[in-house]
């Protein structure tokens, strides 16, 4: 009996591999990129690696195509945003959201990357969306010019993913300002707090972000063109936009904190206010019944039969007394 044998893709290590030549675009895997600098006349590639993957952190080590300041930030730990001109290309860091975000100021990954003439080289240790968004649009046909063009439209896969976040934050607080105006808001500082922590983290990635671009758009290498730089400067402008809605959001944000602190003290100035006032009215009570409660000779009424409504009278009438007083004092 002879078994048929399934072959299936090495795709160890590589996430995904495009070649775009003459306006179309083709799938590359391990033995395409064997002979890449080959593949690579008339066309550029996007190849994106799993960073986790021993495969893939060799083939970039060993590759000879990238300069030695580009392989160490694809292949390094540290979590800095940046965006710098290394040779003659481009290396940086950029944050993305995980795949599975799920709020969590800790759920904001990294993509790292390299772009040249004719080459886009990206990496990732965990799935992150805006990356596989870029991905997806690659796979349903879409066509790009130059390295700098398709890194171009990962920035407006980050911006779109950082405005759909900044959207669903955004109803999160308006939903507390409601909850804090209805006063119901005994609750709504532990949630809020979270809100603004995670708004503080995506703050820091996002202007991070936004000032890597700004810093690289007038010093673009040589082989990229005015509409790289124009695609470019667009993503900055949606990038800066979204930080000013987002610096707006976190000032709500922290406004509304101060109004839960506002009115949380009033209510319990009020409750103090009430303590004070029942105590006040209960003390001159006490003090009879503190008395009358003396175990020792020559207390009044003791062979009285009326002794006790004498002294019952005598806490209502210093009770009256206490309420008047107060009254007229305008302390209720």
């Amino acid at each position: 009996m002879v078994l048929n044998r399934l072959e299936l893709p090495d795709t160890r290590g590589l996430i995904s591999g495009f070649l775009f030549r003459a306006g179309a675009q083709e799938h590359i895997g391990w033995p395409e990129i064997a002979r890449i600098p080959e593949i690579l006349q008339g066309g550029f590639a996007w190849l994106h690696f799993n960073l986790t993957d021993v495969r893939a952190r060799d083939w970039l080590a060993r590759c000879g195509l990238l300069p030695p300041d580009a392989t160490e930030i694809l292949l390094a730990a540290d979590s800095r945003i940046r965006l710098e001109r290394v040779a003659d290309g481009l290396a940086g860091v950029l944050g993305d959201l995980h795949h599975d975000f799920d709020a969590d100021p800790e759920s904001i990954g990294l993509i790292r990357l390299y772009a040249k003439d004719g080459l886009l080289i990206t990496g990732r240790r965990h799935p992150l969306k805006a990356i596989d968004r870029l991905r997806r649009e690659i796979e349903a046909g879409a066509s790009v010019r130059t390295s700098i063009a398709l890194l171009a439209h990962l920035f407006e896969h980050l911006a779109e993913t950082f405005e759909s976040l900044i959207g669903e934050i955004a109803d999160q607080i308006d939903a507390i300002e409601d909850r804090v105006l209805a006063e119901r808001f005994h609750e709504e500082g532990g949630e809020l707090g979270r809100m603004r922590r995670l708004m503080s983290r995506i703050r820091r990635h996002l202007n991070a972000e936004r000032h890597a671009l700004a810093g690289v758009v007038p010093r673009l290498p040589g082989w990229s063109d005015d509409s790289d730089a124009a695609e470019l400067r667009s993503a900055l402008g949606r990038l800066d936009s979204l930080g000013q809605d987002l610096d707006l959001l976190y000032e709500r944000g922290r406004i509304l904190q101060e109004e839960i602190g506002n009115r949380l003290g009033e209510a319990t100035n009020r409750n103090l206010y009430v303590l004070s006032i029942v105590t006040t009215i209960f003390l001159p009570m006490t003090l009879v019944t503190g008395l009358f409660g003396i175990n020792v000779g020559g207390m009044p009424w003791i062979q009285n039969g009326f002794g006790f409504w004498w002294v019952v009278l005598g806490m209502g009438a210093t009770a009256i007394a206490a309420i008047l007083l107060l009254h007229w004092r305008r302390l209720f």
